[in-house]
């Protein structure tokens, strides 16, 4: 597995400056190492046995000293450390208690080293140490896709499904207990007839949102566009 940092321009201090990106046609074949916007790079070979067999890659959470591979469509999160030795497998799908039917997506929360997996249709969370035991299920205030942790919140996303009684916003902002402290972005009668994932993403100690209808990225703690996108004619 390919383990990098990505360097971009950050938003200006202060007074929020909008960045502009100008996303160059032929730029969409360049590799990633020829982008520039690698900081540094290193190859880590993952131990293979019976008990390690990943489809697919959809999410990597690198720590200090784990690394999370989630592969969503076999239902699993494969848990190595950095010199790439198995730890251990999360794959409680089920209907049970502590089971989920989907995972949809997961977050790590350095503040007390568990990995968090999102069960969207029974809307619950399922929190489980950095080496992969059960420590608790928590059911949702609302039906997330996706979920982020940062500096003592979880940030969810609910793909622009409106919801009625739980929200009609697409970002939810919870406490450590996921008891709603905000929600934001509402979901009008277009956005809620089609679906939008990959929205949230932390960098540079901050969560960003992004705006897949209006090629914004917004800073969830200002709520300020720091980013536009530009895709030309």
């Amino acid at each position: 597995i390919l383990v990098t940092n990505i360097v971009f321009v950050a938003c200006s201090q202060g007074a929020i400056t909008t960045g502009n990106i100008v996303v160059e046609p032929e730029a969409v074949d360049m590799s990633i190492g020829e982008s520039g916007i690698l900081s540094d790079m290193d190859l880590i070979q993952l131990e293979t046995n019976d008990s390690v067999l990943i489809g697919n890659i959809d999410k990597v959470i690198a720590t200090s000293d784990r690394l999370f591979i989630a592969d969503f469509e076999n239902l699993s999160v494969y848990i190595f450390d950095l010199d790439g030795k198995y730890i251990n497998k999360i794959s409680n799908h089920g209907r049970g208690a502590d089971e989920y039917i989907y995972l949809f997506d997961i977050c790590y929360n350095k503040d007390n080293n568990t990995i968090n997996l999102l069960s969207r249709n029974t809307s619950k969370i399922l929190t489980y140490t950095k080496d992969g035991e059960i420590i608790n299920v928590t059911p949702l205030p609302v039906e997330a896709i996706e979920v982020e942790y940062h500096d003592g919140c979880y940030y969810a996303t609910t793909g622009f499904y409106s919801q009625e009684a739980r929200t009609n916003n697409n970002l939810v902002i919870m406490d450590t207990a996921f008891n709603v402290l905000d929600a934001m972005f509402a979901i009008d009668g277009i956005r809620s007839e089609h679906s939008s994932y990959d929205n949230l993403y932390v960098y540079n100690r901050e969560v960003h949102y992004v705006d897949n209808w209006l090629f914004r990225v917004y800073k969830t703690n200002s709520i300020d566009v720091c980013y536009c996108f530009d895709f030309g004619a």
